[in-house]
């Protein structure tokens, strides 16, 4: 494995071990994510990259992104997006589906739904990578180009497969952070009660 990434540049390989080092350094989860994004957008010299939950209960599902890496004269696309908008993407999230598109307006495999939200949201080219968290929660890295389309290449893709699985984990030790931090307030908390 690490043969392949040290025969794919330098670049790749830093991008890997740089991430791998900033997200052990930190076990907070907004710095983990901001990182990974900031890194990504910066390697792949992509006009966007996000991080988006997928969030689901009873009555609908919906998408937040959270963290955006993104060229300055573009407009923030942070926010919650309503189920009718992000409903095709959310399903592709849920089921752990890839979606990779060169090009917005030609793709012949991308349903009419999601050729509006992207072209509604300005984007010409797009690959999403959802990811699972060992808690269950869902998430995605989406990667955009705005400026026209964006061929991915397949070593891009799987260098992104390789920092998703680093951001999945790191997203489970800051949980655990978490929760072994708050089980420490509560258990001083009880003790000096």
């Amino acid at each position: 494995w690490l043969t392949y990434w040290y025969s794919q540049g330098s670049s790749r390989e830093g991008l890997l071990f740089r991430l791998a080092s900033q997200i052990r350094n930190s076990l907070d989860l907004d710095t983990i994510l901001e990182t990974a994004v900031n890194e990504i957008r910066s390697l792949l010299k992509i006009d966007r990259c996000q991080f988006v939950w997928y969030f689901h209960n009873p009555i609908q599902s919906s998408l937040t992104v959270t963290h955006e890496s993104r060229l300055p004269e573009l407009p923030s696309l942070l926010c919650e997006y309503p189920p009718k908008k992000s409903g095709p993407l959310a399903y592709r999230i849920k089921h752990l589906e890839a979606l990779r598109v060169d090009e917005v307006m030609t793709q012949e495999n991308l349903d009419e739904d999601t050729r509006s939200l992207m072209s509604e949201m300005g984007i010409t080219s797009v690959l999403l990578l959802p990811l699972e968290t060992r808690s269950g929660q869902l998430g995605a890295v989406v990667c955009s180009h705005s400026s026209g389309p964006r061929p991915w290449t397949d070593s891009e893709v799987e260098l992104l497969h390789a920092v998703i699985d680093q951001v999945a984990l790191s997203i489970h030790q800051a949980e655990l952070y978490a929760q072994t931090h708050a089980a420490a307030l509560a258990a001083q908390t009880q003790a000096q009660q």
